[in-house]
């Protein structure tokens, strides 16, 4: 497994999926661990970004016949990456909730960010921007991981009635967004 793999799995990477104005701001000094991972035996361990890149900061690789972190060598997820700069916005969630515009949205409508601009909010306290983590570990994490999925699925389900309404094709690359 490739502890690079928090800035993005199958050559995405997430913290430049962007949608303009809704998206967080990628903070390069953020630090992040997830509060959960595999508690098998020889489990990665949990995913994590953190300041830095080059050398003395490579993510490196778990591997899973020794059960170890390889943190000695620069090794790439698939979209090139060998540090976890920046990466804070992998899925989290019962959708797995990833990428700088889908967290970004969801503290435009539903989190500090709303409420900071005069919209009602569910989450008034939580910046998922600079806590994208919250999901997992704030004091309202089991209501959270599903109104984040509810959430993901009105707008999945909106998209796609666009695609219908508007050119008038079933677009099946909108579930691709998410």
């Amino acid at each position: 497994m490739f502890l690079s793999n928090s800035c993005g799995q199958e050559g995405r990477s997430y913290q430049h999926e962007t949608c303009g104005m809704y998206s967080c701001i990628m903070d390069p000094n953020m630090e992040v661990t997830a509060i959960s991972s595999a508690n098998q035996v020889r489990a990665p361990p949990p995913m994590e970004c953190r300041p830095g890149s080059g050398y003395n900061f490579y993510a490196g690789y778990w591997d899973t016949f020794t059960g170890t972190e390889m943190k000695n060598t620069p090794y790439s997820n698939t979209a090139g990456r060998i540090d976890i700069e920046g990466c804070c916005y992998w899925g989290r969630g019962v959708l797995l909730t990833r990428g700088s515009c889908n967290i970004g949205k969801l503290n435009y409508y539903l989190g500090a960010r709303a409420a900071r601009e005069g919209r009602q909010s569910l989450y008034p306290d939580i910046d998922f921007c600079t806590d994208p983590e919250a999901t997992c570990q704030s004091s309202v994490t089991g209501e959270l991981r599903w109104t984040t999925a509810m959430f993901v699925s009105i707008i999945i389900h909106t998209l796609y009635q666009l695609c219908l309404c508007v050119f008038g094709v079933e677009c099946e690359y909108v579930f691709l967004l998410f």
